[in-house]
């Protein structure tokens, strides 16, 4: 008699830990903050692809006096850089360009040790708490962050 592993009936979770279980279920918790339906209406669209990895977002975006506002996302790319953009979507921000660079720099000095997010909700702060650990994956994170940026320069 042969011993062999049926990999269809393998549940994914059983080969990982039960805290990347847990950093699973974030992600996916991140990701759901946003709105992931484009309407085909939605005319200001601004896309970003990472060459390296291959993940790419779309955010579809309203313009206004007051700012830029993500109105809805899309995209093909992995868990970190979903449950970025539903992070960002989940602001309801309308940005203008000082501030998203406020609000980057705020990230970048976090990341690196130099401040703390005082003022980001426990939810984004929880976020880039795992970020930190997983310094090779800020390029995901940054990604959905560096397409609405595009947005503002063009």
């Amino acid at each position: 008699m042969h011993w062999y592993l049926d990999w269809r009936k393998l549940n994914p979770f059983s080969l990982v830990s039960q805290k990347s279980k847990e950093q699973i279920e974030k992600f996916l918790y991140w990701k759901e903050l946003g709105n992931w339906e484009t309407s085909p209406s939605e005319k200001q669209i601004v896309s970003l692809k990472n060459p390296l990895c291959g993940d790419e977002i779309h955010l579809a975006l309203n313009q206004t006096d007051e700012g830029i506002q993500i109105v809805s996302l899309n995209g093909e790319a992995c868990s970190v850089c979903l449950a970025a953009a539903g992070l960002l979507y989940s602001k309801k921000h309308k940005w203008k360009e000082d501030s998203l660079i406020l609000y980057e720099n705020q990230i970048k000095n976090y990341l690196d040790g130099k401040n703390e997010l005082m003022t980001f909700p426990l939810d984004e702060v929880e976020f880039w708490e795992i970020m930190k650990l997983h310094p090779g994956r800020h390029r995901c994170a940054f990604l959905p962050l560096l397409a609405l940026k595009k947005s503002l320069q063009e």
